[in-house]
């Protein structure tokens, strides 16, 4: 029993290290994103840019993570940024969605891993882009944006927008931006630590032979498959190797589910979201996007398999 203790332990250990190693670059390159937004991102000249019409603008901003090549980790802080900079919760949720899975980085690991099925990284982005646009407009229909946000989240950005309308003095822009990486890094690391202990233990409890004893029937696998991606929390930048190794055992629409849903919702993510979106809004988005994984893995196992 001892032995079997210890090894639980290590493996614990393990991988909650693995998770902080593995993440923990992408929230540095997530949060010097966030103080780049906020000290030389003019959020009038942005605004002008972007489209007129509501939903084409939303598609713009889900297809933004093209040019951010960092994980769902390192796009906390820079959703944060955005809605400060006067972007609506709705876009925003539109973009962190999206972000992790159309960025170039996990669109390329992923063609590599499924060499020999390339549909599969086309469609992973393409049921990126749809879920990220219809959850969006779904919460486009809240009236008052600024119920999806926590209190305290909320209090800052009507602090920052407030301050935004003064002129910065490029004398302080180097204590700004040391000032809101140390809070951004601090407080997103944080969150990620105490997502790590959760998946990792989560993955040490957890047998691998219950989810690999319902593999035969699509809907079940699908089932298995996004719980799986919610608990072990792997970077949507490496999750393509690790799915591969379920593609004798699974099939490619329940594969399809896991690159999806993984990205979008864990566990370590929704820890970093908790400070930014309500305990409501946060369920709201795991309901829509599971249910959405689940109808874009059956559509590929229909149209592929």
């Amino acid at each position: 029993m001892s032995n079997q203790l210890l090894a639980k332990a290590t493996d614990f250990i393990t991988l909650f290290l693995g998770l902080l190693v593995e993440a923990i670059p992408f929230i540095f390159i997530g949060v010097v994103v966030s103080v780049a937004i906020a000290l030389f991102v003019n959020s009038e000249k942005v605004f002008a840019l972007l489209p007129k019409n509501t939903y084409v603008r939303r598609f713009f901003l889900s297809i933004m993570g093209m040019f951010m090549p960092v994980c769902e980790c390192g796009n906390v802080p820079v959703v944060r940024r955005l809605v400060m900079k006067g972007f609506s919760v709705s876009e925003a949720i539109t973009f962190m969605l999206a972000a992790p899975v159309v960025n170039p980085v996990t669109f390329w690991t992923t063609w590599e891993a499924f060499s020999g099925s390339h549909e599969m990284a086309w469609a992973r982005l393409i049921a990126a882009v749809v879920i990220a646009n219809g959850v969006g407009i779904i919460f486009s229909f809240v009236t008052k944006q600024e119920t999806l946000l926590t209190k305290k989240f909320y209090a800052q950005v009507c602090e920052i927008r407030y301050n935004d309308h003064y002129y910065h003095n490029p004398q302080s822009k180097w204590e700004e931006a040391k000032s809101i990486f140390s809070s951004e890094f601090i407080q997103n690391t944080k969150m990620l630590a105490l997502g790590a202990i959760i998946a990792a233990a989560f993955q040490v409890i957890v047998p691998r032979e219950w989810v690999l004893a319902i593999s035969g029937n699509i809907l079940l696998s699908i089932v298995a498959m996004t719980i799986l991606a919610f608990v072990i929390s792997i970077c949507s930048n490496v999750d393509a190797f690790f799915a591969l190794s379920y593609a004798s055992s699974f099939p490619l629409g329940a594969l399809l589910s896991f690159l999806v849903f993984g990205p979008m919702i864990d566990i370590k993510l929704l820890m970093m979201l908790k400070n930014t979106f309500t305990i409501k809004t946060l369920g709201l988005i795991v309901v829509l996007v599971a249910l959405s994984s689940t109808v874009a893995g059956l559509t590929f196992h229909i149209l592929w398999q």
